[in-house]
């Protein structure tokens, strides 16, 4: 079976990042979950979000949990192979175990 490099994968995820519409590049802040403001842990005050500066929301680019990862890449190709399996009638496993072997030793 063949699958797309890590590197050839990562280059497709980010193309498709740069390339949204500027009003759909806008997710949640991680620090704040999109409230604009967080709880002073030690006087529990409001305070405004540095990160977003208390707008509540960041740019897709700047946030490490929508941008590719190795683990996001590993799930994507299992999930995938699994679909193409049942589809197929295939052995899931014979089908995936090549792919596994050659990730953990870095071929991916």
């Amino acid at each position: 079976m063949i699958v797309a490099t890590y590197e050839k994968w990562k280059k497709e995820q980010l193309a498709v990042i740069q390339n949204m519409p500027e009003e759909d590049r806008e997710v949640d802040c991680p620090e704040c979950h999109g409230e604009g403001e967080y709880e002073c842990d030690c006087c529990g005050h409001e305070r405004e979000c540095d990160r977003c500066e208390g707008y509540g929301h960041i740019d897709i680019s700047d946030s490490e949990e929508h941008q590719p990862s190795k683990q996001k890449y590993f799930s994507q190709v299992v999930t995938e192979v699994k679909q193409f399996c049942a589809w197929c009638n295939r052995d899931f496993l014979g089908e995936i175990g090549p792919f596994v072997r050659e990730f953990r030793v870095g071929k991916h």
